[in-house]
């Protein structure tokens, strides 16, 4: 089984993409992620393996790279 993860991130900009691909690329149960940058709120959905709790670990490694974001489950 597989999750979809919405997060709003309130500091994203284009410059700092790479911080974003840097720190997902580091969690084995992410599968993939995009930002969408047409949306004011530049969400970021991020397809994740169910492999116990996973969204703390999401939340830390984004914000150790300086990328603060909200959580919303789909």
């Amino acid at each position: 089984m597989k999750s979809i993860i919405l997060l709003k991130p309130s500091n994203l900009t284009k410059s700092r993409k790479g911080l974003v691909d840097e720190a997902l690329s580091q969690l084995p149960f992410i599968e993939t992620w995009t930002i969408d940058w047409l949306d004011k709120e530049r969400i970021i959905r991020i397809v994740c393996r169910n492999e116990g709790s996973f969204e703390n670990s999401i939340v830390r490694i984004l914000y150790d790279a300086g990328i603060f974001v909200e959580i919303f489950k789909d």
